[in-house]
């Protein structure tokens, strides 16, 4: 399948987002990336989804090829209106029958896509999130000691060649679990060329790291009001983004619940035919 054609869509606070038309018909649909990763990491489902859907990604802020102007935070309110503006430049171009708006979203981009139609209702009409981050809001409690922030902020970010990086991330926990597609598509769309010959995560550590610090969104105390379809995903790796896929299904009975207790966190890079198959059902069914 040829590359996506790649658009660029004014969001908030000077943001330019980078978005990408997989081409396809039927109801619009848009998927939305995890923290670190990138729109282009879900080619594989894109490609697999696009006869029954008129499929887009989108690098959010400070993500893949959408850039981060100086001054602004990535609060994940931020985020949401990436997503907001791609769905409404999508639908200026007329992509889509204009039957629906779907949103798949991968962790982050679960909570984005939720915090997006809470925002503005109708913005989906259904939303499947794989481990969306929506946690409850702590009483002020400091997260910058997690490890997870902590191992964003030590990440290298700079490799001899792009070859280096694959060699490197297929050999090592969590990454080497990775579909070897997926894999190859985030490496390739995740690291820019530099002046010097070398390669760099278009992710900085620092940008990854405070997106984690931000992801406390208000979005789990509102989801009362959430008017769209819910299909939740969670895997069976006992960390918290599984847990509370649980949690959150067992406090709204009306929400779909997708067990997959043989996968990870990173499921939707880990078996993309599956998760994209439970995902049409899920939106047609």
């Amino acid at each position: 399948m040829s590359d996506p054609r790649m658009h660029v869509t004014p969001s908030t606070d000077g943001v330019e987002v980078t978005w990408y038309d997989h081409g396809g018909s039927g109801p619009l649909l848009v998927l939305c990336h995890a923290t670190g990763f990138h729109g282009r990491c879900y080619d594989a489902m894109a490609e697999l989804l696009v006869e029954d859907f008129a499929v887009v990604a989108l690098d959010t802020r400070a993500h893949g090829r959408t850039e981060r102007p100086e001054g602004i935070t990535l609060a994940w309110l931020g985020m949401a209106r990436d997503v907001a503006a791609v769905v409404a430049a999508a639908r200026a171009a007329g992509l889509g029958d204009g039957t629906a708006t779907y949103g798949f979203g991968h962790s982050m981009g679960g909570c984005a896509a939720t915090l997006a139609e809470l925002e503005t209702p109708g913005t989906f009409d259904a939303i499947f999130g794989f481990e969306p981050i929506i946690f409850p809001t702590p009483d002020g409690a400091p997260i910058h000691d997690s490890p997870l922030i902590k191992g964003a902020r030590r990440r290298r970010p700079d490799f001899d060649s792009i070859a280096e990086v694959r060699e490197r991330y297929g050999s090592k926990l969590p990454m080497s679990l990775l579909d070897p597609r997926c894999l190859d598509d985030y490496v390739t769309h995740g690291f820019r060329p530099t002046d010097d010959g070398r390669v760099r995560l278009r992710c900085e550590p620092e940008d990854e790291a405070e997106t984690f610090e931000r992801s406390f969104a208000g979005v789990y105390e509102r989801l009362g009001a959430l008017e769209a379809r819910f299909g939740i995903a969670h895997s069976g790796d006992g960390e918290a983004p599984a847990m509370i896929g649980q949690r959150l299904c067992e406090e709204n009975p009306h929400f779909v619940a997708f067990p997959y207790p043989d996968l990870t966190h990173f499921g939707p890079l880990q078996q993309p035919a599956r998760i994209a198959a439970d995902l049409r059902s899920f939106l047609l069914g």
